[in-house]
């Protein structure tokens, strides 16, 4: 069971590393630089454990319960949001050049 454990670790960092590679050196602001970031500072989590449930949370206790943890990070690659906050940090990344 260790081995198993140990060789996803090993895959995992390999995969992670490619994609910093591709990711790395990029424009700050740019998609490939958010992208980049979030790579290095995390990506996807998961098995994160819950500490506190919010009052407005519809799911019973049960349901909650079943749940294996939950997952954060790679917002900017897998779904998307590199590309939205790009185009919104742009102008203010513009203005910071021509001071």
């Amino acid at each position: 069971m260790f081995i198993h454990r140990l060789a996803r670790k090993i895959r995992i960092a390999r995969k992670k590393s490619r994609m910093l590679a591709a990711y790395g050196d990029s424009a700050p602001g740019s998609t490939a630089w958010l992208i980049g970031t979030e790579l290095r500072f995390g990506g996807r989590q998961t098995n994160i454990t819950r500490r506190k449930i919010s009052d407005l949370d519809s799911r019973s206790l049960e349901e909650l319960a079943k749940g294996e943890g939950m997952k954060g990070g790679d917002r900017m690659l897998h779904h998307g949001y590199a590309e939205i906050y790009s185009s919104h940090l742009g102008p203010f990344l513009d203005s910071e050049k021509s001071l």
